[in-house]
């Protein structure tokens, strides 16, 4: 229990100062002294009895050990991971967090001095997403140093986090979708048929194997991932871990067949022009990027030729091609339930989050829908006044 105590200095004369006298969590002398007065030392005291009882205390010591290795611990974690995720999350703490972080003693780090880290690494060309990476990895990182009873809040709570700016969802319409497919290099047709109309991420697409695709029953099983970490192609699992089965549309039959007919079950549906994975970064800008390129000059041609204003062609990532099975599967009338199961998203909220602008008008649709059954059904005469 805390007791307290009166002192005087030699350099303040007369005056009385008082300390408390008290045991750590690990159960070490240890005096906290320049009180003014009696009060607020014996308050002093309670509130750290009081913190001690209840778990909330914490060691000089336990405060004084450097975050480095909780930034370690955090970083080293892999379940639930992918490769692709384990390397970002190690490159960022290896560039953003632990030069400025790694050797502070944890209890010394304020939530102040976690926000102005913030808006350095800001000036530095840190992006909001990066930024906002980092910070997770500090935060984290902290958490654990709160878990191990080193610290009893983390300060690196509550502080403001740049938010990416979110790039608006581009979307293909089924002749934009054709024009990009005759565009590209023919080896590449089906590759934009499976992405546009499929919604398979590109990792999922670059891993499948022939076995994995039912041409009897259209069914594509994603059960795989492949990734770049640090220049080599690594498989693991799909995103959120989630395995599914995508059809296909009928108009891609003879094309699936040609990409999957006379392989081994174990080959890659598509691959590199020498052979092996097909490399995300390579394919867009080399062959997707020469499609697009093909289309805006052709464009221009157009317009040239009918002295009349002709839409440029969007400019698109591969990943768009996604958001265009979104749009397409919706517009279709594909419900949320089945677009997230097509998509592979973790919850039909997510999927809702993530194209909220392609479901903003079912709320209209739906009365419509249940005025024209109503009055297919019961007439209007019910509901006259």
């Amino acid at each position: 229990m805390a007791t307290t105590e009166s002192y005087t200095l030699k350099k303040t004369g007369d005056r009385v100062w008082w300390r408390v006298r008290y045991r750590t969590v690990d159960n070490r002398s240890t005096v906290k002294s320049s009180f003014e007065n009696k009060k607020d030392a014996t308050n002093w005291g309670k509130k750290y009895d009081l913190a001690k009882y209840e778990g909330k205390a914490t060691s000089p010591r336990d405060r004084k050990q450097p975050l480095g290795p909780f930034i370690d611990l955090h970083v080293a974690r892999t379940i639930g991971l992918t490769a692709a995720t384990q390397a970002n999350r190690q490159s960022i703490a290896k560039t953003w967090v632990s030069p400025d972080w790694e050797k502070k003693q944890i209890g010394s780090i304020l939530k102040t001095d976690v926000q102005a880290w913030l808006e350095l690494i800001t000036s530095k060309n840190a992006g909001p997403a990066t930024a906002q990476k980092a910070h997770g990895i500090l935060l984290a990182s902290l958490q654990k140093a709160v878990e191990s009873k080193a610290l009893t809040t983390n300060p690196a709570k509550g502080v403001d986090v740049p938010r990416p700016i979110k790039r608006a969802h581009e979307y293909l319409n089924h002749h934009q979708v054709a024009e990009l497919a005759g565009a590209i290099d023919p080896r590449y047709k089906t590759v934009i048929g499976i992405l546009a109309y499929c919604g398979l991420r590109f990792g999922e697409l670059t891993a499948l194997r022939a076995g994995e695709v039912d041409l009897k029953s259209r069914r594509i099983h994603v059960v795989r991932a492949a990734t770049t970490v640090n220049g080599h192609m690594v498989e693991g699992l799909p995103k959120f871990e989630k395995f599914r089965k995508v059809f296909y549309p009928e108009f891609l039959d003879e094309a699936m067949a040609v990409q999957v007919e006379k392989k081994a079950r174990t080959a890659l549906v598509f691959t590199a022009p020498r052979g092996g994975y097909l490399r995300l970064d390579d394919w867009r800008v080399r062959a997707f990027a020469d499609a697009k390129e093909t289309l805006s000059v052709r464009r221009t041609e157009e317009g040239l030729l009918t002295e009349e204003f002709v839409e440029p062609f969007p400019n698109i990532t591969p990943h768009d091609l996604r958001h265009t099975a979104a749009s397409l599967s919706v517009s279709a009338g594909g419900n949320v339930k089945a677009i997230q199961i097509m998509l592979g998203h973790a919850s039909a909220s997510m999927t809702l989050d993530v194209y909220a602008d392609l479901f903003s008008d079912d709320e209209e649709g739906v009365a419509i829908a249940l005025h024209e059954q109503a009055m297919a059904r019961i007439g209007p005469g019910v509901w006259s006044l």
